[in-house]
């Protein structure tokens, strides 16, 4: 059973076949999966993190304003004259600074080494359909490479790539 390739082909191409596979294998796709993920997947990534961010940080400005201004109304109403009523909305305006949570600046937070992580993690998972893309000289396209980068987002989105995890 397992003898028909060897009587169908020639053994220097059986060789040819094997050696191509291996290189495939051990040298080419590291290097296809690495340059896709520095010119594609990583900066999508990382733009998409970004925009998250700032629609994450806008929400909660715009929550915080909210509370402010609801504040302020109350505190030119004729019920701020009220005894006690100044303090009550210095602690209810010191209540609203500590409700609204720290989000760091779009600056200060590294998203390449969780995308990084995210991205490697994903191929990992899809590792002998792109060795086949590899093998096609890229003719064949697994279906799991068009759903990448849904899956980094949720590799993302998941924290399986936090630096404090680890």
């Amino acid at each position: 059973m397992f003898d028909f390739p060897f009587k169908a082909l020639p053994a220097p191409l059986l060789a040819g076949l094997l050696f191509y596979a291996a290189i495939c294998a051990l040298w080419l796709q590291p290097l296809v999966e690495r340059r896709m993920a520095e010119k594609t997947f990583i900066p999508q990534c990382e733009a998409r993190s970004i925009a998250v961010q700032a629609e994450r940080r806008q929400e909660v400005d715009s929550e915080a304003r909210r509370k402010k201004s609801i504040l302020d109304q109350f505190a030119r109403s004729p019920l701020a004259q009220l005894p006690f009523m100044k303090e009550t909305l210095d602690i209810a305006e010191a209540e609203i600074a500590k409700s609204v949570p720290k989000i760091p600046r779009l600056r200060a937070v590294d998203h390449s080494s969780r995308c990084a992580c995210a991205v490697t993690t994903a191929f990992d998972a899809i590792r002998f359909p792109m060795l086949l893309h590899v093998m096609s000289a890229r003719v064949y396209a697994p279906a799991q490479l068009g759903t990448m980068p849904a899956a980094i987002d949720g590799l993302v989105n998941a924290n399986e790539c936090r630096s404090d995890k680890r």
